[in-house]
């Protein structure tokens, strides 16, 4: 993999708030996107929740089939949470069904202080641990024509599955992480970093650092790698109207309207110019997300926005 230009995804409507699936507008997003000439589509994971969200891997299955070359990726996927021969299957499967445009986008989340782990009969305390050893068993069952594996979560003997994945030796791995550990673990494990769409203990400029200083020390060349930041976008005149959109967005999923500062939102112009702050720390691939309008969004963005950066 070589360094390169800027490039832009965009999410694909998984969640919505009047409590109907808008399957057709999903349908139409994606297609559209690939028309518009985006570089991949993108679905993040929330398991729980009042408000109704689509699966992440069957909204990747469901866009596959309907798009022939933009690239489909997890930002992220709580691989936790399944059992990594089961992923390793499902996302192998996803690969031949995409045509190996897959890209796997994989973290912990930030429920480590939280009740959600324990909800599945995880210790917050072995979160890593275990995450670490499903992606190694997962590696090992892409790559590997029969697998033995000995490990704290998990034991298997001479066992294979197949079919491997589609791409060689396996899908592209991307790791969303923040904290210096994390950081460090993505630099040596992953083949790009995924920051995230609210801000985190550290500053992006400091994370995108680290994370280049962690790849060296690993003896790694950071232009090889891939740093992509997924980011809240309405492009609006009326700017009080998409605050107030972002507002209520933040105030429902993550439980704090505020979190809408860290959104970029505006007329056209005030967009590009903040996009551009984003893209200046050394991301090359933006991840826009709309929280409304999402098919004027998707134009306005591919036409008199992202352009120019």
């Amino acid at each position: 993999m070589t360094q390169k230009d800027l490039q832009f995804g965009i999410g694909i409507p998984q969640v919505f708030f009047d409590g109907e699936i808008d399957s057709n507008l999903i349908s139409d997003f994606v297609v559209r996107a690939e028309a518009l000439g985006y570089h991949s589509l993108w679905v993040a994971e929330r398991v729980f929740g009042t408000v109704p969200s689509v699966d992440p891997v069957l909204s990747l299955t469901y866009a596959a089939a309907l798009t022939e070359k933009i690239k489909l990726g997890t930002s992220i996927l709580l691989s936790v949470l399944r059992h990594p021969v089961y992923l390793a299957k499902d996302l192998a499967s996803l690969d031949h069904l995409s045509q190996g445009r897959l890209i796997v986008g994989v973290g912990v989340g930030g429920y480590t202080q939280s009740p959600f782990y324990p909800a599945f009969g995880i210790s917050p305390d072995e979160v890593g641990s275990r995450f670490e050893e499903g992606i190694v068993l997962m590696e090992k069952l892409w790559t590997e024509e029969e697998v033995t594996f000995d490990g704290r979560f998990w034991q298997i003997k001479q066992m294979a599955i197949n079919p491997k994945p589609l791409q060689s030796p396996r899908p592209a791995l991307w790791f969303g992480a923040h904290v210096p550990r994390a950081l460090m673990r993505a630099a040596r494990m992953g083949d790009g970093w995924m920051a995230s769409s609210v801000p985190a203990s550290l500053p992006f400029s400091e994370e995108i650092k680290l994370v280049k200083q962690y790849l060296e020390e690993e003896g790694r060349d950071p232009s090889t790698y891939s740093f992509s930041k997924r980011v809240y976008v309405a492009v609006d005149e009326n700017k009080e109207r998409a605050e107030q959109k972002m507002r209520e967005w933040f105030g429902t999923l993550y439980k704090d309207p505020d979190l809408a500062s860290s959104a970029v939102f505006g007329s056209e112009q005030e967009c590009i110019d903040r996009l551009a702050e984003i893209v200046s720390l050394g991301f090359n691939l933006l991840i826009a997300d709309s929280v409304y309008d999402d098919l004027e969004q998707l134009e306005r963005l591919a036409k008199n926005v992202l352009p120019q950066l």
